[in-house]
């Protein structure tokens, strides 16, 4: 096979690493330049929300405002919201239509059931939940009830500081609408009285000369938008639809005037008018409904979450909820911003008065922290919704394996010359080369996955279900092989495992106001090296009978099936840390998660421990007879051949097994009995021939050594909103496609993320590595290693403490602190970690998920 991948040398890469530097400080500049040339709407996306839109799909499912993701709200949401408080609907039917969409939210099918029974030109009011909604049929907006709630509204806010606003209490939200009514009826003086109205509505709650934007619209962090009172724009109808009756009242140019007069009170005084509704109609004829006036449920649904995208989102992100899929009209939470900075300067700290070797890794760590929270809870950078599609997922799948392919070279000359000789051929199964190369791979198709939101189809959701098995069957070969041949089960080596999956997933959550359990993979790769440890821990002088071993494994599968299956006993678990530890997961998620792949990693096990017993016996065979009687040498020609087509016949088998599953449900069903079988069938595939075996993608394995951190770090830094969109510089403008938009920020974007994810990953190994370091390895180590490599002594080098010299005190009391607060042996250090965060777990706001 041909070598495409040449060796690089230092000067090549240095300029890589450079040209990275600058990508990154020149798209973090520009970023939050931004604001200064493109006028956008920043900090907090409310005009953006109010005024602007587009539609991401033809089915008038993604409405996507500029700048910010829309968060499609639920029940639980609103009642969340607006508990006790009203929304007061006032208007025409097109008012009317935003009110039975806003109730539907609450409760589909009795509001369905009130609606039917509903009459047409009346007034309603419904509660569901502690939230009440309210229409008031005025078409023309002069009703006597109307002026006495916006009195009453203008009187409340007459006198009060801005300053002072946010402090007052929430009141009732107002939508407002008209103009169709008197278009139809008032004839040539339509135009007129609509303007009439409108003025004297704006008049009522807007004295002259008060300024809006200062006075109203301010956003409070505990009810969200302080203005309560939108104005909806002129229902512009589908002319060429209009019956009879109506084509002959409803003429061009007539609600064309209308909107151009709510466009100037709008733009020269300040009020707050949906504009956003106007677009969602501009030029989509299946926007509307037959009559031509009216638009779709579907349509009026999108208009309802924008009004609670307005009043809701802040309160929201204050409250700690999470995925923050909702970054519309959201004031920032500060707090996350302060931990991060606070967390920084404490390592600048270390790293001026004591140990650089450690304090330079950790700085790298918590900058990448800090860097996404201010790209995923700040509005520094935009957010943008997904909008799936087949052709992306394909063509970006493919870019990627097609570099990968490009990459490919040798793999070590020792397991080269192990493959050519047949005596050794099963010494590089699963090589180092083929499992990073393996993890890499799966993990461009998973972030491929996630970013172009292709969860919404079936048979790539069932495809990524078989990767993730996969890295857990990889985590469970993995361990079982090291404890298997080395037979260390330390303390050190359970602490640099778990360290090094974990080091990330537990300062994010600290800082991003989420949970441990949200960055699954980690809790996933430590629960089950826990379980192998264990397994192969527990009268660990037996295994090497493997009938023993085997028997260990199946009954651990079957009583760790049980754990999470049997009603009670992961609730209790869960009990007992929200009592001490006030750590408080999800039930369901995690026994979602664990349950899907839970017998994978025994495979795995059972794998390793197969695989080893094969090359025990084959050396037997070779000390005791001729290499001839090696049955993989008297097979040589054949065998390759068989282990293919048995692995293509096993993957063509699962295909169509799994290609039955008509929904993600059934599927997930089956997973866990039937996802060891293209993993099995791929692992044998790979190995199948020597020329598979001897060669590997370099790009793929540089992927895979950074595999965790790039599955973290995607949440933020790429993709944003906790996943649920896109991460976006805002430099751009498009139709919000891959292609013809969004393929510019993804340029930018990929090669900073992919940098980050490769710095964090070898700063944590860095980090773990000095944290096992104990009192008695350094004390092996002399002065053989330098400064820079080992843990000195926090006082070693404090000068005399004299009258003239104080600063020898204070290094010896920070030296005394030092050595109390990082002990010198490894237990000391992870008790120290552990209760740093059991602290943290105390002192903070548990976050809460949404469902």
């Amino acid at each position: 096979m041909p070598r495409f991948w040449l060796a690089e040398p230092p000067a090549l890469l240095r300029l890589l690493s450079w040209s990275i530097y600058i990508l990154a400080v020149g798209t973090f500049v520009a970023t939050i330049c931004r604001p200064m040339f493109l006028n956008d709407d920043v900090p907090t996306y409310c005009t953006a929300l109010l005024n602007h839109g587009q539609w991401l799909d033809n089915e008038f499912q993604n409405w996507q405002p500029p700048g910010c993701m829309l968060h499609k709200y639920e029940a639980n949401d609103i009642a969340s919201c607006l508990n006790s408080q009203r929304i007061l609907f006032v208007g025409d039917s097109t008012v009317r239509q935003v009110f039975w969409a806003a109730a539907r939210k609450l409760a589909k099918h009795d509001a369905d059931k009130h609606k039917e029974r509903a009459q047409k030109h009346s007034s309603y009011s419904y509660t569901r939940r502690n939230v009440t909604l309210e229409f008031w049929w005025d078409p023309f907006l002069n009703s006597t009830a109307l002026k006495v709630e916006l009195r009453s509204r203008h009187n409340q806010l007459e006198g009060v500081l801005p300053s002072s606003i946010e402090q007052q209490d929430g009141g009732t939200a107002m939508l407002l609408g008209t103009g169709l009514w008197h278009a139809r009826h008032l004839g040539h003086e339509a135009l007129q009285q609509f303007q009439r109205s409108i003025n004297d509505t704006v008049a009522e709650i807007w004295s002259q000369g008060s300024n809006f934007n200062q006075r109203h619209s301010r956003i409070s962090a505990a009810n969200g938008v302080r203005d309560r009172v939108l104005i909806a724009p002129v229902e512009v109808p589908l002319y060429e639809k209009l019956s009879p009756d109506r084509g002959r009242a409803l003429v061009p140019g007539v609600i064309e005037e209308m909107n151009l007069h709510l466009e100037q009170l709008s733009l020269h005084h300040g009020v707050p008018t949906m504009w956003a509704f106007k677009d969602m109609t501009s030029g989509r004829i299946a926007a509307y409904e037959e009559s031509g006036v009216h638009v779709t449920d579907v349509v009026a649904a999108q208009r309802a979450d924008v009004l609670f995208n307005m009043l809701c989102n802040t309160k929201a992100a204050q409250a700690g909820v999470y995925p923050l899929d909702g970054t519309c009209c959201v004031l920032p939470k500060a707090k996350s911003l302060w931990r991060a900075s606070l967390a920084v300067w404490i390592v600048v700290f270390v790293r001026l008065t004591s140990n650089a070797a450690l304090s330079w890794p950790g700085l790298t760590v918590l900058l990448a922290a800090g860097f996404a929270s201010m790209a995923d809870r700040t509005p520094m950078f935009n957010k943008v919704q997904k909008q799936y599609s087949e052709f992306d997922f394909l063509v970006l799948t493919g870019v990627g394996f097609l570099l990968g392919f490009l990459t490919m070279q040798p793999s070590s000359s020792s397991s080269r010359r192990k493959w050519c000789s047949p005596s050794n051929g099963l010494q590089s199964f699963l090589s180092r080369d083929q499992t990073d190369e393996w993890k890499g791979w799966m993990q461009l198709v998973i972030l491929v996955y996630h970013y172009t939101g292709a969860s919404k189809e079936l048979w790539i959701y069932k495809a990524v279900r078989v990767l993730v098995a996969s890295y857990l069957f990889l985590t469970g070969y993995g361990h079982t092989k090291y404890f298997y041949e080395k037979d260390d089960y330390s303390f050190r080596r359970v602490a640099a495992v778990l360290i090094r999956l974990n080091l990330l997933s537990c300062i994010l959550p600290y800082i991003m106001s989420t949970e441990y359990i949200f960055y699954y993979f980690a809790p996933l790769a430590s629960f089950w090296f826990l379980v192998v440890y264990a397994i192969l821990r527990i009268d660990r002088s037996h295994n090497h009978l493997w009938q023993f071993l085997t028997a260990k494994i199946l009954v651990s599968a079957v009583l760790v099936s049980a754990f999470f299956h049997t009603p009670g006993l992961l609730e209790a678990v869960f009990t007992f840390l929200r009592t001490t530890c006030r750590i408080h997961w999800s039930v369901y998620e995690v026994r979602f998660r664990f349950g899907l792949d839970q017998y994978i990693v025994f495979v795995g096990m059972l794998t390793a421990v197969i695989h080893s017993r094969i090359i025990l016996a084959r050396s037997s065979i070779r000390q005791k007879e001729s290499p001839a009687f090696d049955p993989a040498q008297r097979h040589s020609f054949f065998l390759p051949l068989l282990l293919a087509t048995f692995a293509t016949t096993i993957l063509v088998g699962y295909s169509i097994v799994a290609w039955q599953f008509p929904n993600k449900f059934d599927y997930n069903l089956w997973h866990p009995y039937i996802s060891f079988l293209p993993v099995l069938a791929y692992a044998i595939f790979r190995n199948s021939h020597p020329v598979l075996a001897a060669y590997h993608s370099r790009a793929f394995t540089w992927l895979g050594r950074c595999s965790l951190e790039t599955f973290t770090l995607q949440y933020h830094i790429w993709l944003a909103g906790d996943t649920k969109g896109l991460l976006s510089t805002g430099l751009f403008r498009g139709d919000g496609t891959f292609f013809g938009d969004r393929w510019r920020d993804f340029v930018l974007l990929t090669p900073v993320f992919l940098f980050v994810s490769w710095k964090v990953s070898n700063a944590t190994t860095v980090v773990m590595n000095l944290i096992i370091k104990d009192a008695e390895e350094k004390a092996s180590q002399g002065s053989l290693k330098s400064d820079a490599s080992k843990l000195p002594e926090h006082n070693s080098e404090c000068p005399d403490a004299t009258p003239s010299n104080p600063g020898g005190y204070l290094c010896s009391i920070f030296g005394r602190l030092g050595r109390i607060l990082w002990p010198g042996n490894l237990h000391g250090r992870i008790l120290i970690l552990l209760g740093v965060m059991w602290v943290c777990n105390w002192t903070t706001s548990p976050a809460q998920r949404r469902p």
